[in-house]
């Protein structure tokens, strides 16, 4: 205990010592002004991207909605849950390209994690959307997984659906716990220089045991069960398929199978970036490897790009996984195109269209 309250001790003299150092300029993003750039390239093309094609998974998703309750069949939606488990996660990669998006770009430029509250909101932001879909893709692997293997057992729409408001709601929850344990923290950059940076308090054991605890609890344990579950089901997919099945039992069986391998696909593209990204975190918590501030600093924006490319990726596997979506999308971009090129041709020569 006395060894711990002398660490907090001396960790606070140091910073405040680098704070009021009048020979140190403060830098708000320790990098060289090409990557800053690249970076910026890199997250408007992926965080516009997401937007752009999440809003057109929602408007399609919706649309195919209306259309089915209107009794017209649509081969896409077999299974009446598909359109909801793909709406929740579109809207979820929605909003975090959307937030995200200048929220990243900003703290490359300005200082706006420079003040405790500044710090705690934006990675309240930066959790939030990410806990949000994995509860998402936890509601929807066990429930592929029971259709699969315990379908008499499996629950009712409706309360898959409440659970799908309950990912949500224990989102926004669950995340006021490791945000507590954030705040600024003055980094030496050398003789003539500092930064300042967002991060949770590592010398401060309740703290550090409530950030690994929550890292576990909501990553680590869900990601291993979503991954058991999944190489499950891939193998029992292989099995069917290789089964000598009749035309009744196909259609039989339909309900339990459709979307499903997509569905395994979008949970692997979650979890696999975030799983290296944990790993590399491991590794340098374990073997205290002695990576340069600058260098460790790169590693982390670089990982928050992959992470925030999922929001591009998983309606990318949605669109390529369902014809039926997919050529709605057509459809739509070529009556898009065709309204554009008939204003262009109508402000040429009025006298072409009526």
């Amino acid at each position: 205990m006395e060894s711990s309250s002398h660490s907090n001790a001396s960790t606070l003299l140091n910073q405040s010592s680098i704070i009021n150092s009048t020979s140190k300029t403060y830098i708000v993003s320790p990098l060289p002004l090409m990557i800053k750039i690249t970076m910026t390239i890199i997250m408007a093309l992926v965080g516009s991207g997401g937007l752009v094609a999440n809003s057109l998974l929602l408007y399609i998703v919706r649309k195919q909605e209306k259309i089915r309750k209107k009794g017209r069949t649509v081969k896409c939606f077999t299974r009446i849950l598909t359109p909801y488990f793909i709406q929740s996660l579109a809207l979820s990669d929605f909003l975090c390209s959307l937030v995200n998006l200048p929220v990243f770009i900003a703290q490359l430029y300005s200082d706006i994690v420079q003040n405790e509250w500044g710090c705690r909101c934006v990675r309240y932001l930066n959790l939030f959307f990410a806990v949000v879909t994995l509860n998402n893709l936890l509601v929807i692997g066990i429930e592929r997984y029971m259709a699969l293997f315990y379908p008499f057992l499996l629950p009712s729409p409706k309360f898959s659906k409440n659970l799908v408001i309950l990912a949500w709601i224990a989102g926004a929850v669950i995340v006021i716990v490791p945000i507590v344990t954030f705040k600024t923290e003055p980094i030496d950059l050398g003789v003539h220089e500092y930064t300042v940076i967002c991060r949770y308090e590592k010398t401060v054991p309740v703290y550090r045991a409530m950030f690994i605890g929550f890292t576990v609890v909501n990553y680590v344990i869900p990601s291993i069960i979503l991954t058991i579950t999944n190489i499950q089901i891939l193998i029992f997919l292989k099995s069917q398929k290789n089964a000598s099945n009749s035309a009744e039992q196909i259609v039989a069986n339909s309900w339990r199978f459709n979307d499903t391998k997509m569905f395994v696909s979008l949970i692997f593209a979650f979890v696999i970036p975030y799983c290296l990204y944990v790993i590399y975190s491991g590794l340098n918590i374990a073997l205290k490897i002695n990576l340069s501030f600058t260098v460790d600093y790169v590693v982390r924006r670089v990982s928050g790009i992959i992470a925030y490319s999922i929001a591009l990726v998983s309606p990318t596997i949605i669109f390529s996984s369902m014809p039926s979506l997919r050529n709605m999308l057509r459809n739509l971009l070529r009556k898009v195109f065709c309204l554009k090129r008939n204003a262009r041709v109508s402000e040429v020569n009025p006298a072409v269209l009526p």
